[in-house]
């Protein structure tokens, strides 16, 4: 009966941790274009979009105007409240590693970015918004 309690407050004191655990990870929201449906959802992701498409067209690769080489590169990018970058990550490639290297070095720069409105806050900690960035032949980079 002993062990039996022991096992039992054992099991307990693990699913607490547990909890606890679960309780302090971080809310994370993730969004696409078409799926920023909210009014404060929209207008931050708009603000984001602009902004690194003003980075990525300030510094085009020169490279890509040399060889008449464009593409699109789609990446995923984790904004913490703060508006600090928490990650960006390749998920689609244009098939060039220096468009590639560019469109991730374009959101860099653009960092950071706003720090999360109070109704963000209250719903995610952080915000993975997930775009199509596009290198033209006109030296623009765009995103749908």
């Amino acid at each position: 009966l002993q062990d039996l309690s022991q096992q039992i407050a054992s099991l307990q004191a693990r699913l607490d941790e547990q909890k606890q655990a679960y309780a302090k990870r971080p809310r994370v929201r993730r969004l696409t274009s078409v799926s920023a449906k909210a009014h404060f959802e929209a207008v931050y992701i708009d603000g984001f979009r602009r902004k690194v498409e003003d980075m990525g067209t300030r510094n085009f690769p020169a490279r890509a105007l040399n060889s008449n080489t464009y593409g699109a590169v789609r990446l995923m990018v984790a904004i913490q409240k703060d508006g600090s970058l928490k990650e960006v990550r390749l998920l689609k490639s244009s098939g060039h590693k220096f468009l590639d290297q560019a469109a991730i070095q374009s959101v860099r720069l653009a960092a950071p970015f706003d720090a999360f409105t109070a109704e963000m806050r209250r719903n995610m900690d952080v915000l993975e918004i997930i775009r199509t960035w596009k290198f033209d032949s006109n030296q623009r980079v765009s995103s749908k």
